[in-house]
């Protein structure tokens, strides 16, 4: 959320964080998340594990965006960000969330709903 708690996670630097990524195709989406091993807030630069999550946009039913705030301490001495969680709900796989910068939420659900919209219905046809 803040530069303080980059700094504590990365070991000021050292071992930059990867940020989630995604990749929306015709069919479906591909969620990169990393997961580092960490020693309470600080993270190891190595034994990083990682989750590649596909998702049939076909069984995708709704996504939203929650934003969620810095903690109030975070904002008032450092500066702290808010973050954007886009909530996918899929019929199959239940909920997936997909963690983002703020401002850049409501752009990538609109490019998701709208690639749901073809891929279903290039399914029906």
């Amino acid at each position: 959320f803040s530069c303080w708690d980059a700094a504590m996670s990365t070991c000021c630097g050292c071992c930059p964080a990867d940020p989630p990524k995604y990749k929306l195709t015709g069919s479906h989406l591909v969620i990169t998340t990393v997961n580092p091993c960490r020693f309470g807030p600080i993270r190891c630069c190595c034994q990083t594990e990682y989750e590649i999550d596909n998702i049939d946009l076909t069984h995708v039913t709704d996504a939203d965006v929650k934003g969620i705030p810095a903690p109030c301490c975070h904002q008032v001495f450092c500066g702290g960000k808010s973050r954007d969680h886009i909530q996918i709900r899929t019929t199959v796989e239940g909920m997936k969330v997909l963690k983002l910068y703020k401002g850049e939420g409501e752009v990538v659900v609109r490019k998701i709903l709208n690639q749901v919209e073809e891929a279903q219905q290039m399914e029906r046809d």
